[in-house]
């Protein structure tokens, strides 16, 4: 059905499918045999969506629930987002207990993750800010200088959701790629103004370890090589983490950097599935 619809109107993995096709149809010149090509974005978004479900689906986490939010276009991003996180998690150590989705009457975070290693259990929030006109989003997208790492009101929400451990936010700020230049300059800025506002409040927000994230596969030309992904990693109202920095505070957080490196580290597809 969604092959029947015209390429804007279709679900994000369809259209991500489609043009996965058309790479294959120019790359691919003797059928058969192995061949090499940079990766486009809608290539790679297709493809690390396929490795998320694979890490869920591999450790018995893959829930119907899930695929039918990702099915469903209206509730596809925020879906996309959680199977990443999680699958994020697993591949850096954790075992994952999922909160009851069903229980409206209560506010709570996506699910508890525990460390295998170091036993040591987290509250896990994530949240994705949608842009009008992009994954699926109705409107039309904004120009690309126009959009801000504006994710203050989705951060208060999740220190404010119940956690029952340490918590652990990630949000997908969704702006355009980022070059290196800008990373370390006004792309920092923008995200400090979203951070030290809780850190400075009174309303006394919680502490919470904090991962933003930006994967913008869907900013660039369906034909253009895959654009850079960016990490940032804080903690807010967490010892070690305001004011100069006197030593690195993943060391009094093993399990953190763990969860950093898988992050950093394990997000594209793999050569082999050892583990």
């Amino acid at each position: 059905r969604e092959l029947a619809k015209n390429l804007n109107d279709r679900h994000p993995i369809a259209q991500w499918y489609h043009h996965l096709c058309l790479h294959q149809e120019q790359v691919v010149k003797e059928r058969g045999k192995i061949h090499i090509a940079p990766a486009t974005g809608p290539v790679m978004a297709y493809m690390a969506l396929g490795y998320d479900l694979y890490t869920l689906e591999h450790h018995a986490l893959l829930q119907e629930r899930l695929i039918a939010r990702l099915k469903n276009i209206d509730q596809f991003q925020g879906a996309r987002y959680e199977t990443y996180v999680s699958a994020a998690h697993i591949r850096a150590g954790f075992d994952l207990t999922l909160e009851d989705e069903t229980d409206t009457e209560s506010s709570h975070c996506e699910f508890v993750a525990t460390h295998k290693k170091m036993k040591m259990s987290y509250s896990v929030e994530a949240k994705s800010r949608h842009r009008p006109g992009l994954l699926g989003r109705p409107g039309n997208p904004q120009p690309h200088d126009e959009i801000k790492a504006d994710v203050s009101a989705l951060l208060k929400r999740a220190v404010k959701k119940r956690a029952d451990h340490e918590r652990v936010i990630f949000i997908d700020v969704n702006v355009p790629p980022i070059s290196d230049a800008r990373l370390g300059t006004d792309f920092l800025d923008d995200i400090k103004r979203v951070i030290e506002p809780l850190k400075q409040s009174s309303d006394r927000y919680p502490p919470a370890f904090l991962f933003l994230t930006n994967h913008p596969y869907h900013y660039v030309d369906a034909t253009a090589p895959v654009p850079g992904q960016s990490t940032v990693f804080t903690g807010i109202n967490m010892s070690g983490f305001d004011g100069p920095l006197q030593d690195d505070p993943l060391k009094q957080h093993p399990a953190m950097a763990e969860l950093l490196n898988s992050v950093l580290t394990h997000t594209t597809v793999p050569a082999d599935f050892e583990i």
